[in-house]
């Protein structure tokens, strides 16, 4: 059987993308304007993309490129490109653009009837008018956002709006914009996020090369969890030393969950993740520099606690299969008070005794338990 087309098939409150049949979770990036035009440039850049666990690039294709003269077109180019892509096992998308097409423009001129350039509703996607565009234009998958300078969480939830699929095509390549992509993930079941001028970052510089890296084992476990997991992330405190990322409450069947940066004796640095309810009182935890704290929703319960925290490894991407590293307890557990997930560099402060683990694999599973006042009683 042969390749066949991606597709977006309906899931509970949302779409979820397959390609060649299976789940395809896009790790994405996407290039600057000028680089798919050329094949022997792209050729020093398609290492560094794989490198940064990038599965999927979006290009700008011209008109120019492929239609230098009315009427007569060259592909040649561009089949270059998707040979090289495919070569590395890349995905390609292609990106139509007409800023530098004379043909395209002067009849934009006199489509436009004197309307002018850039006034509202004009600049892509704009998220005031989705019913309209959703009215007459039924056929269209989704409305996707560029997310630079907005509020990333907000943004997210408006372009879910009537359980829209969220793809962002553009947002910021720094650390700041690639700790935010968990939050997409995690809590609006994007289908991708890609940093624009992505292949200008050298790849020691490159943030999305660790973010994508820890993504690419867990999208297995993330694909399946949709509407059961939450995304976050927690920036550097300011230089007074204001949180500008508060901890996070929610409640999955009858476990709430307050989600904190990591405990350290030190100053408490950044943190990502996500954590997916696995059913009952199981829940995965991926990322770093964050830990949770449990409490049951029952009325009659007195204590909660984690029975179980065990670090995960995994040994098939492409299944998902994982195996127990280590079993986590004392200290890493806080006592049995939360389940930690320790950041990469924790600072110890001056405190002599190195009870904060850093971080390893970056993925644990947790069990926690509860007591009800009448089972207190009978223990005492």
């Amino acid at each position: 059987m042969g390749p066949q087309t991606p597709l977006l098939q309906p899931v509970t409150n949302s779409k979820q993308l397959f390609v060649h049949g299976k789940p395809f979770l896009m790790r994405a990036a996407e290039l600057q304007n000028s680089s798919l035009s050329s094949a022997d440039y792209m050729r020093g850049i398609w290492p560094r993309l794989v490198g940064a666990n990038i599965n999927t690039v979006l290009g700008s294709v011209t008109g120019e490129q492929i239609e230098p003269e009315e009427g007569s077109f060259d592909f040649s180019e561009v089949t270059k490109i998707v040979q090289d892509a495919r070569e590395h096992n890349l995905h390609l998308d292609g990106l139509r653009k007409t800023r530098s097409n004379f043909r395209v423009r002067s009849c934009a001129k006199k489509a436009g009837g004197g309307g002018q350039l850039g006034t509202y509703p004009s600049g892509g996607g704009v998220i005031n008018v989705p019913d309209i565009r959703l009215s007459f234009a039924p056929s269209l998958a989704m409305i996707s956002p560029d997310i630079y300078l907005n509020n990333y969480r907000a943004t997210c939830e408006k372009y879910r709006h009537r359980s829209q699929p969220l793809f962002i095509p553009e947002q910021r390549r720094d650390e700041y914009g690639a700790r935010r992509i968990w939050a997409a993930f995690g809590s609006f079941q994007a289908l991708g996020t890609a940093p624009f001028g992505i292949d200008t970052l050298e790849l020691d510089d490159n943030p999305f090369r660790k973010h994508y890296g820890l993504l690419a084992k867990v999208s297995h476990h993330a694909q399946r969890s949709l509407g059961t997991s939450i995304g976050f992330f927690f920036d550097e405190l300011r230089p007074s030393g204001e949180d500008p990322s508060p901890p996070i409450t929610v409640v999955f069947d009858s476990w709430k969950l307050q989600i904190e940066r990591s405990f350290v004796f030190g100053k408490p640095g950044p943190g990502v993740g996500m954590v997916i309810h696995k059913g009952g009182a199981r829940f995965f935890l991926i990322g770093e520099g964050f830990q949770v704290k449990f409490s049951s929703t029952s009325p009659k319960s007195v204590f909660t606690g984690i029975l179980k925290s065990v670090e995960k490894e995994v040994v098939n991407e492409e299944t998902g299969e994982m195996r127990s590293l280590r079993i986590l307890g004392g200290d890493e557990t806080r006592r049995g008070q939360a389940a930690v997930m320790p950041a990469e560099n924790p600072d110890y402060g001056s405190f002599p005794i190195s009870i904060t683990i850093p971080a390893n694999t970056r993925i644990a599973e947790c069990e926690v338990y509860a007591l009800e006042e009448e089972a207190v009683h009978l223990l005492n």
